[in-house]
Parts: C-alpha cells; structure tokens; sequence
C-alpha cells in the first residue's frame, strides 16, 4: 500500500508488477534549486499548517524540474512531478493530489484528455487546475476552458515560456481559494 502523500520533491514514474497493473516508484530528482539562483524568494502565504500536496505532469524534463524546483520552496507546498498521462493517473489511484499543474501537450493523450480521464475516476477529488501551453489559442486549451467554467471548476491557463512570479501566483490563488473553502487546513484552524 502505498503512502497518501509523496515527499516533497519526488519525481514519480511507472513501473509494471507481475500480475500487470501499474505501480509507481521514486526517480532520481531532475534538477536542484541551485540550478536555477534566479527563481524569486517564496511569496508569504498564509497557513500552510501542512504539505499540500501539487502534482506536475510535464514531459519536459528541465520544465519540469523548474516547476518542481520553483514551487517546493514556497513553505507548506510539495510539488511532485510525473512526465506522462499514465504516471498522473496512476498517482491519482494512490495520492491525495489537491492542485493540478497540467502541460496540455502531452505525448500520446493531450492534458485536456488526462483531465476529462481524471475526471471519470472515483478517486478525482476536483482540485483546481492550472494548464500549461506554448499556443494559448490551441482548441485544445480553449476547450478545456469552457468545459471548465460549464462545470464551475477551478481552472486556470498560463502561456509558455511562463513568468514564475505568475506561476506562483496562479498556485496562490488557488490555494487561497482552497483555503475559503476549507479544502486546505490553516494554521491555527481547528
């Protein structure tokens, strides 16, 4: 059985058991903060009583440790990193991912696929989402948008390359919105 929550900075990838159905094991991290001197200080946030728990599905692998990197040192954020569709499912079937960092193009099913796939699985706890993409007029982000918004679901886009203040920001945002709701224990809440 494995833990509900990864350690802050894992990088996940998928391996097969014997009886066929996926695991998922710790790789070896992509990249270190000091791969990257210029990444601003972390914001001051209110009440990270605990980890929250950030999944990353990139398959860049220097985005990806960026990302990986950048949000692991805002105090109270444990960002995990998976470089394709199956990795997220699979952490999704064992983690209580509770904000979605989404690279809409993926190699074999696209983001916006995984998430429609995420969505139908009895484990989707409906965290917020943040996609990612070079082309932000793409069909495929403008239609994972207004599915979106028809269902009244926390989703936000950010064009690549990214400012990583804004980055952050979007994370912010959503954590905070999780926060009002509740979703996210505060510091000093009961």
């Amino acid at each position: 059985m494995l833990p509900r929550r990864l350690d802050s900075g894992d990088t996940m990838t998928p391996t097969a058991n014997e009886s066929g159905t996926g695991n998922i094991r710790r790789a070896a991290p992509l990249l270190s903060a000091a791969d990257h001197p210029n990444m601003p200080d972390p914001p001051d946030l209110p009440g990270a009583g605990r980890t929250l728990t950030i999944l990353v599905v990139e398959d860049d692998a220097a985005v990806a440790g960026l990302l990986r990197d950048l949000l692991n040192r805002v105090p109270g954020w444990g960002a995990t990193v998976v470089h394709d569709a199956a990795a997220a499912a699979e952490v999704f079937k064992h983690i209580e991912v509770e904000l979605l960092v989404l690279d809409v193009n993926l190699p074999g099913i696209s983001g916006p696929e995984l998430l429609e796939h995420l969505r139908r699985a009895p484990e989707w706890r409906a965290p917020p989402v943040i996609l990612l993409a070079a082309q932000p007029g793409q069909p495929l982000v403008q239609g994972a948008l207004a599915r979106a918004a028809a269902r009244d679901e926390a989703v936000q886009f950010i064009a690549k390359p990214f400012d990583v203040d804004d980055l952050v920001d979007a994370v912010a945002q959503a954590v905070a919105a999780l926060q009002r709701t509740g979703s996210v224990q505060t510091r000093g809440a009961a």
